[in-house]
């Protein structure tokens, strides 16, 4: 793969990825999925970013953005891996693969939204929206808390946490931000 020049346009892009329909591989659970992310760099594919892992959910909408710089007139080939994680390692090896996908990043550019289904072992969808970032001064503060939530666990408390989206231009949500577990309930 060629190299960006002082002289490529380039522009930074971030990238949000949601899968549909994954394979189910756990025994008594859904699967656990996250999202690996290489570059092939010199004929040699290199990991360059990781989504969150979202337990027990076969439809998962990641929250972590995937920041690249897009440049024109350069293939930048990328290679999108589906894993079930069933331990706490760094490394992919000793978990399942749910499938993969390999395409080029000018390619989803353009597309604006990307949805193809994935190749190999697993089956479902992988679904990527691209967005071109402004450089925006422009800061969101929130306070917030919830009260008198309700229980919604059999044995144990509840689970609750906050969702923040935004609407794409074709009407759908992406998930830009997602809090951890609170575990006290008021």
């Amino acid at each position: 793969m060629a190299h960006p020049t002082a002289t490529s346009p380039s522009s930074e892009v971030t990238l949000t990825i949601s899968c549909r329909d994954l394979a189910e591989k756990d025994v008594f659970s859904k699967s656990d999925p996250i999202v690996v992310v290489y570059m092939e760099e010199v004929g040699k594919w290199e990991e360059i970013a990781r989504t969150e892992n979202i337990e027990n959910n076969l439809n998962p909408d990641f929250a972590t953005p995937i920041q690249m710089v897009y440049t024109f007139e350069i293939v930048q080939k990328l290679k999108f891996k589906v894993f079930d994680v069933d331990n706490d390692t760094a490394t992919m090896e000793d978990d399942d693969c749910l499938g993969e996908l390999i395409c080029n990043l000018g390619n989803i550019v353009s597309a604006g939204t990307y949805k193809q289904t994935l190749e190999g072992v697993g089956t479902g969808t992988i679904i990527i929206r691209a967005e071109e970032m402004s450089h925006s001064k422009i800061v969101f503060i929130f306070h917030s808390n919830g009260l008198g939530l309700d229980k919604k666990d059999l044995f144990g408390k509840s689970d609750p946490y906050l969702q923040f989206e935004k609407q794409n231009q074709d009407g759908s949500y992406t998930v830009v931000h997602r809090t951890t577990v609170s575990w006290t309930l008021v």
